[in-house]
């Protein structure tokens, strides 16, 4: 009777340290730090579309259809473009790798006449593999340009089932930012756009990660408050088990 009663102390104790371990699982994201292609125009900065950066990019809704400038009337490129730059183009470091993203994207580029200050505010989203029920931490570092006229920018981080979350850059300066999300489907799409002012000066985003924290409960949880009274328990078994042995 004594083997059993320690056998199932065991068993909730196992119960217990598998009830609070943590996973680290990093799930992959196509270019978390916008490092393909890489910038060769010696400006700093250049535009490419979703194929060959590896996120879906989309003009937002508050981009207007055409401007003129300097008398030459401007339309809204049918296909939509992610404008990444290097340390040559705002005197900024990465933080991490040598490149990262302007979510206030470009029209045209470098084609002559460059349209300047052109409303081009982006989303860029990605579909990342989840296990439903499962938890996931994500990160990502925002930053603003030091010469952007309509400071805070706005960023807004989107994640399949969940509501949208936003954070801003009144100061130039890379800030680390962590959310807690749990998917819902086999499969889910994170998305992040520019909600601030849609005039070439936008949100710099870089090194983006999501990682499985969790396993979705294949039991019921294990209540919280047992998990300490299970360990003690189970210690005390132990001990008057032994003590148990000796004297026989």
């Amino acid at each position: 009777m004594k083997k059993i009663f320690v056998l199932g102390i065991v068993v909730l104790m196992l119960m217990a340290v598998g009830a609070v371990s943590a996973l680290n699982i990093p799930v992959t994201i196509q270019n978390f730090g916008f490092e393909s292609p890489a910038v060769l125009d010696s400006s700093g900065w250049d535009i490419f579309t979703s194929s060959q950066v590896g996120w879906t990019v989309c003009w937002t809704a508050a981009d207007p259809s055409s401007v003129t400038y300097q008398g030459h009337l401007f339309t809204l490129p049918e296909t939509p473009f992610l404008e990444l730059q290097n340390h040559a183009a705002q005197s900024i470091t990465p933080p991490q790798g040598s490149q990262y993203a302007e979510l206030d994207s470009d029209w045209n580029g470098h084609t002559v006449p460059n349209l300047e200050n052109d409303p081009a505010n982006v989303e860029i989203s990605q579909v990342i593999s989840t296990v439903p029920g499962a938890t996931y931490h994500i990160t990502y570092q925002q930053n603003c340009r030091a010469d952007d006229p309509h400071l805070p920018s706005i960023l807004q981080f989107d994640w399949t089932g969940a509501l949208p979350g936003t954070t801003t850059c009144s100061v130039p300066g890379w800030t680390l930012h962590q959310v807690d999300r749990t998917a819902t489907g086999a499969s889910t799409t994170i998305a992040f756009t520019d909600e601030g002012t849609p005039d070439s000066f936008g949100v710099l985003l870089d090194d983006i990660h999501v990682t499985q924290t969790s396993q979705p409960p294949a039991i019921p949880e294990f209540p919280s408050a047992a998990l300490p009274v299970a360990l003690i328990v189970g210690m005390l078994g132990t001990l008057l088990f032994i003590k148990s042995t000796k004297e026989n």
